[in-house]
Formats: C-alpha cells, structure tokens, sequence
C-alpha cells in the first residue's frame, strides 16, 4: 500500500514541475493561434484602405479656373493612403497629384481618384466659356479657329462687322442669324485669322441653315484685301441658293458652269465640312457625314487663306450659323 502512495505522489510531483517549466502563453499568441494566423510574435497586422471618396461629385468651371478636389481615403487609419489622380480628357482639364484640377478649354469630362485596391470615385467636370466677355473669341486646343454661337448672349466683337442699313446680325434661337430684308443692304461678318493658310490640309466644320432661297455665304475665303466686295480677292467659297450649295471657280453660280454642289432644303440645319489643299488649290464638301463634291475647283489660285467671310447679300436673304470650326486636317481625312 506505501509503494502505491509513494508513486501517485511522485507522478503528481513531476506534473507540476512540467506546468512550471512551459512559459505561459501570450495574448497575442493566443489571438492569433485562434485565427490561425501563421505570423511572428513581433509582426504587426497591416491595415488596407478600402475605399475613397471626394467631397465633389459634380463640378462646374470656367476656363482658365482652378479647383481642388479632397479625396478621403476608408478606413481613416488605412496604412496607405495614396491616391492616385486621372483626367478623362487632359484637352478640356488636367489635375495635378494633389487633385488641384485646371480648366483648359471648353467640355465635358471627368476626374478620377483611385487607391490601391482598385476602388474609384469620380467627379464630373464640366468646362464653360465666361460669357460675361462676349468680344471674346473662343480658344479650343488643336483648332485654328472656334466658335459655338449656341454659348453667345451677343455677337462677338472680334468679328469685323458690315451689316449697314437694314442688314441685321443677332444670336437667336441660339445661333448666328444673318438676315437682309427687302430694300437692305449686304450683311456680313469676317474673321482675321491670326496666321494665314498657306499650305497643307485644313479642315472646316459648320452648322448652317438658310430660311430663304435667296443667296446666302455661309463660307467664304479671302486672301489679303482691303475690299471686300473684290470678287477676285476669293480664294474658295461655298453659297447656298436656289436650293443648293454651290462653288463658284470664277464662272459663275450656274448649273451649266458645274457650279451645283448638292441641295439643300429651307429652314433644315445642315452639318458641313470642307477638306481644303491649300497646294492642291481643291477642297472636298461633305453634307451631314456624306460626300457631295469633290476636288472642287479654288476660285483664285497662288494665294493663302487671310479672311473667313459669311453672311447675306440679297433681299430677303436669311443665314443661321450654329457653329464654326478650323483645324488641321487628319491624316485619315486627307
């Protein structure tokens, strides 16, 4: 009986001696051995951010202003948060690495922040010319020339103005109209182009529309002159009358002179583009997207492009313009 109490206490001694000799196990071991995290007891976990957010959503500029967008980064403990800033469209605003964004020209676009993880928010910008200056001229990147008479209260001032008499030059409606009523005299606007175009592709794009069948220059082009009624001074031109766009190459606005280009209807907009060679001495006049006249003849030749002219000179004649653009032609285009 003395030897079985002699071994149960010598086990129970040896039990607590082993219980004494293994160290106590740590919270933060614990913790982790209960997530199954495999990481040394002096690593610390690593907080990814989540999400971003900007205070705008929605934004308004004019060109030229500056804005800065905040962008909040979820959670606000995230050990990184760096945002990464993107414009849709770097011709109409850019941004820069903190979210100051830029307005450069007019339009529509967006600004992107985004973290690491993928997720984004974005912000939709919106461009707009200052129209409390409308002498103005409008400025886009990449054209020549550029002007939304849509965004007009008042005919710009730049434009060099011959509307005597009963002529009459208004926006309405939001465009250019251009009208001359029985007894009146011409009535035209031009453009001075800051450079002549002398040689190379060009291309221009108008919207125009003529209430009358009476003659009316949508798009007229004149080397240097001080006169501009010198018929000879036209370097190359397109004229609605008679329910058609015409070419004149010096003789005349006649069908039997291959004057006729294509027709038109009264009181219908019309979308029109001209492909001008300036070395060539041709264009190509396209219709709403279709091509319907081809390597038409300049009406004077050897000379570079000065002056854009358009308006009315006949009674009763009625012009509208909803836009005009002048840029490099593309390589696709030419």
């Amino acid at each position: 009986m003395k030897k079985i109490l002699t071994a149960i206490l010598a086990l129970s001694m040896l039990a607590t001696a082993c219980a004494c000799a293994a160290p106590a196990m740590t919270d933060t071991e614990e913790v982790r051995e209960g997530k199954n995290v495999s990481l040394s007891a002096d690593a610390e976990a690593v907080i990814e951010a989540k999400d971003v957010k900007l205070d705008k959503n929605h934004l308004e500029m004019k060109i030229g202003a500056k804005e800065t967008l905040k962008a909040t980064v979820l959670p606000s403990n995230a050990d990184d948060r760096t945002v990464a800033w993107k414009s849709g469209n770097t011709s109409i605003v850019t941004v820069s690495e903190n979210g100051e964004i830029t307005a450069v020209a007019e339009g529509s676009t967006t600004v992107e922040a985004k973290i690491a993880n993928g997720q984004r928010s974005v912000c939709q910008v919106k461009v707009v010319r200052d129209v409390s200056d409308d002498g103005l001229e409008m400025k886009r990147e990449g054209y020549i020339y550029y002007e939304d008479f849509s965004l007009r209260s008042d005919v710009p001032s730049y434009l060099i103005k011959d509307v005597p008499g009963k002529g009459r030059a208004v926006i309405e409606e939001g465009a250019l109209r251009i009208t001359v009523v029985r007894g009146g005299d011409d009535a035209f606007l031009t453009y001075e182009f800051d450079e002549p175009l002398q040689s190379g592709q060009y291309t221009v794009e108008a919207k125009v529309k003529a209430d009358s069948i009476e003659f009316a220059n949508p798009l007229f082009f004149f080397c240097e002159t001080n006169d501009f009624y010198d018929t000879g001074k036209i370097v190359t031109q397109v004229a609605m009358e008679d329910g058609y766009f015409k070419n004149n190459t010096g003789s005349g606005w006649k069908e039997s002179n291959g004057a006729y280009i294509t027709a038109y209807e009264t009181g219908r907009w019309y979308e029109v583009k001209m492909i001008i060679d300036m070395d060539a001495e041709v264009y190509d006049f396209y219709v709403d997207g279709e091509l319907a006249g081809e390597s038409l003849k300049f009406r004077k030749a050897d000379s570079a492009i000065q002056y854009l002219r358009f308006g009315s000179e006949n009674d009763w004649a009625d012009l509208s313009i909803g836009y005009i653009r002048i840029r490099e032609a593309t390589a696709d285009e030419i």
